[in-house]
């Protein structure tokens, strides 16, 4: 395999079996992701998506597995407003201490949560400030990220974006931003327009990004069941790569939502190619350093509830 295929698919993606449209049973989907573990391309498998609501079912399977550490990345509970965040967290972190002494494998390698509405459309830094440490107090002990779910269409995103950079910047805390690409329904797929703003935000504002839903194939795609196009995971993590490499000092190209929203629409195959030094993304070449530093720090992962179908596409293309 190509050094820049490794490092561009390295724990690209978390699996969420759990979730539409695969929905399978807890044991189902766990023992999937333990079977992933032993697949020839498990270097592309990232976390089992696992939520709090689950812990009594999954304490309840007395899962034994020798020699083997299963990472988590959490789903904590969401509550409809900050006031509500003190107590919810303290019950979720019984959970997760309940999780520990129970199944030794697991191990807790992110957070996830939906901000509470109020925290989401608010304009009061303080009151983002608070809430954010709210959570810090809670889950520093974890040293871990946690990620923030945005909403985007018709939502005002970009006060809380860049109220969560300037609190990265002055506590060091490992908060990012995760980003709904897709749903069952057609109205839950953004647009084009809307997911290149939002990208372009978190780039200026030094966000690390997760994705999650949609991303099933490399380029957009109809859905007969969806009835309507869906995203390309290249497309939409290339995105997310060029931008942030060029707010974090890279000489290519200027980028702007229209450029970013070219490239989700637009690009195809033949506009990703990998080589032995890098990968070619339309005229924006990224050396394999660059592609490294920027898959450990920017682009984190692609949540999604089939770990299987991404690699065979990508296998099809001729990539892996």
């Amino acid at each position: 395999m190509l050094d820049s295929v490794s490092l561009f698919t390295k724990e690209l993606f978390d699996y969420a079996g759990l979730f539409p449209p695969a929905k399978l049973p807890l044991v189902q989907a766990f023992q999937n992701f333990t079977h992933y573990q032993t697949h020839v391309q498990n270097n592309a498998l990232g976390k089992f998506i696992f939520p709090l609501e689950k812990t009594d079912e999954f304490i309840s399977f007395r899962i034994k597995l020798q020699n083997a550490t299963i990472p988590f990345s959490v789903l904590l509970t969401k509550v409809q407003h900050s006031s509500l965040a003190t107590n919810s967290l303290a019950l979720d972190i019984q959970k997760l201490e309940q999780l520990a002494a129970t199944t030794p494998c697991v191990c807790i390698s992110s957070f996830e949560t939906v901000p509470p509405e109020d925290i989401l459309t608010s304009s009061d830094k303080g009151l983002l400030f608070s809430y954010f440490k709210t959570l810090q107090k809670f889950l520093a002990p974890f040293k871990t990220t946690v990620f923030f779910e945005v909403p985007y269409e018709n939502s005002p995103s970009e006060f809380f974006l860049r109220t969560l950079g300037e609190h990265i910047i002055d506590t060091k805390t490992p908060f990012a931003a995760k980003l709904r690409t897709g749903g069952t329904h057609a109205h839950q797929i953004p647009s084009a327009e809307s997911l290149a703003r939002i990208i372009l935000q978190c780039a200026q504002n030094r966000l690390p990004v997760k994705l999650t839903a949609g991303l099933h194939v490399p380029v957009p795609n109809f859905n007969p069941s969806v009835g309507a196009t869906l995203h390309g995971f290249l497309n939409v993590v290339c995105c997310l790569l060029v931008a942030h490499d060029h707010f974090c000092g890279s000489q290519n190209s200027p980028v702007t939502q229209s450029s970013l929203q070219n490239i989700l629409t637009n690009f195809k195959e033949d506009d990703f190619k990998f080589t032995a030094d890098g990968l070619h993304i339309g005229s924006v070449f990224m050396a394999n350093d660059r592609l490294k530093k920027l898959r450990d720090n920017c682009v984190k992962s692609i949540g999604t509830c089939s770990f299987l179908e991404p690699l065979e596409h990508l296998s099809h293309m001729g990539v892996l």
